[in-house]
């Protein structure tokens, strides 16, 4: 089928991707998107590069996740080589790698940074069908002409009326107390996650209280001695509360990421204004920066805080060192000048790094102890969790969550789908999505999913018995079943 538009996008903001896709396709604009309109054992590469070539526009939705992606660059320069007009719709306050700036140079972008998803993807509908009708009108059904964006908007703005059609609403609907079971076929599989795990509840699989998930979907809530330390409403600031929601407070005036609580701290990170790993009491005291700069990665592990940065590869922070003592303390445990350029997701059990690459596909185990590097899943993957002996993806090729063995290098498929953010349990998979968003739980034991909300979510972490996820507008908590709503 023809399309006109080809939405480059990294894998991690899918949920914006089939938003904007959704709103195009609504209104007659046809879309090229990845993995949705892969042909089922065709060449991945290829496929994309045919899909560019035959675009009039691409649509760079642009995000940090974007802006580290090898593979959205290269989209972005062959559309930029072949002719096709680029209209990137910046999700995020962040500036452009030196590469990128220059492929999207003298480019007008679309600005969602401050704007709800919904306002923002309607305006971009407008400017793409009124950047198509002028594409169309000047060269000809079929053919491509570079096209000035800047043109496109003072055209959008008198001929708006022409193209909102049926205005598109996210479906944002209070949470429903009853789970929904979803039509999916059961897998009938054995799965891994179908008995409690030997290492449940132990270290390195879990640690003070935060699921192995966290880690990748941002550590945004922790759970502690009845209290749940968590990223909250007030400007992402660090609060805690308990277990029924009651007596909230604010520990620090910093956003917060990574939460982990140990011996009466809580560590996280800060990462808008002055950025970095930070520390202050459980009761909001003696507040600390311990590590001055932005790190893509962090994980406790026993006493030690192990964190991931672009200059001094993986160390730690020794948290038995008196507070004196511990500010830049950092040890470094595996530096690599070339990995540390290309690692685009990791997970680490304190012998091993398991991580994906920017260079190439696939999953690479790093030993710790003499620095060498294995290939274990040659796919296309992403969204790596470990737990226990498995190491759960999306494999991108087949639309999948896969479960990797570590101990006999079996592979299992789990879910017929993807969710974009996950957690792993002993009952199950908790995420949103990929299909359309929502919260769900899926049960490995009778290959059934079952609807946890009928918000489209994000974020989605897991700590001692309730899930946190951000709908768009503001971050909740709830228990397993999708009740007792919380607003955070």
């Amino acid at each position: 089928m023809t399309h006109d538009i080809f939405i480059s996008y990294s894998s991690k903001d899918k949920i914006i991707a089939d938003a904007v896709v959704s709103r195009m396709e609504s209104g007659g604009i046809r879309c090229w998107y990845a993995p949705r309109d892969i042909v089922p054992g065709s060449d991945w590469a290829e496929s994309i590069t045919n899909a560019i070539s035959a675009s009039k526009i691409l649509v760079l939705i642009f995000t940090q996740n974007s802006n580290l992606s090898i593979q959205v660059l290269r989209e972005v320069a062959q559309a930029v080589e072949d002719g096709a007009t680029v209209i990137p719709m910046r999700m995020e306050d962040i500036e452009p790698g030196d590469v990128m700036k220059g492929y999207l140079e003298g480019t007008h972008w679309l600005d969602a940074v401050d704007e709800k998803l919904e306002s923002s993807v309607d305006d971009l509908y407008t400017l793409c069908a009124a950047v198509l009708e002028t594409i169309n009108a000047q060269s000809g059904e079929g053919s491509k002409r570079r096209f000035t964006v800047k043109k496109a908007i003072i055209l959008a703005v008198l001929t708006a009326v022409l193209f909102f059609g049926g205005r598109f609403v996210l479906r944002m609907l209070r949470l429903s107390g009853a789970i929904r079971l979803r039509d999916y076929e059961p897998l009938g599989a054995a799965s891994p996650i179908g008995e409690l795990s030997p290492g449940y509840g132990t270290e390195p699989f879990f640690a003070e209280g935060t699921a192995p998930g966290n880690i990748r979907t941002g550590g945004y809530i922790a759970y502690s001695d009845g209290w749940y330390y968590f990223r909250s409403n007030d400007d992402e600031k660090l609060y805690k509360m308990r277990e029924d929601g009651s007596e909230a407070k604010k520990l620090s005036d910093h956003s917060a990421k990574f939460i982990f609580v140990h011996d009466g701290w809580v560590y996280f990170e800060e990462e808008h204004g002055y950025v970095g790993i930070y520390r202050v009491t459980t009761e909001g005291e003696n507040e600390q920066m311990i590590y001055g700069t932005d790190v893509p990665y962090m994980s406790l592990m026993g006493d030690r805080l192990y964190y991931f940065d672009y200059f001094d590869g993986l160390s730690f922070i020794d948290l038995t060192l008196d507070p004196d003592e511990i500010e830049f303390s950092g040890q470094s445990v595996c530096k690599d000048e070339d990995l540390c350029d290309s690692m685009f997701e990791m997970c680490f059990d304190g012998e091993y790094i398991y991580y994906t690459t920017t260079k190439v596909n696939g999953l690479y185990r790093l030993n710790i102890a003499d620095g060498k590097s294995e290939k274990i899943v040659k796919d296309m993957v992403t969204g790596i969790v470990l737990y226990d002996r498995y190491i759960y993806f999306n494999d991108l090729t087949d639309g999948s969550i896969k479960a990797y063995d570590l101990s006999s290098g079996k592979m299992l498929t789990l879910v017929p789908y993807m969710m974009d953010y996950y957690q792993v349990r002993n009952d199950g998979i908790y995420g949103n999505s990929s299909n359309d968003g929502y919260l769900v739980k899926f049960d490995p034991s009778t290959g059934r999913t079952y609807q946890l909300s009928d918000k489209q979510v994000t974020y989605v972490c897991l700590a001692d018995g309730r899930l946190f996820f951000w709908d768009f507008n503001r971050f909740y908590s709830t228990d397993l079943n999708g009740k007792s709503l919380i607003a955070l």
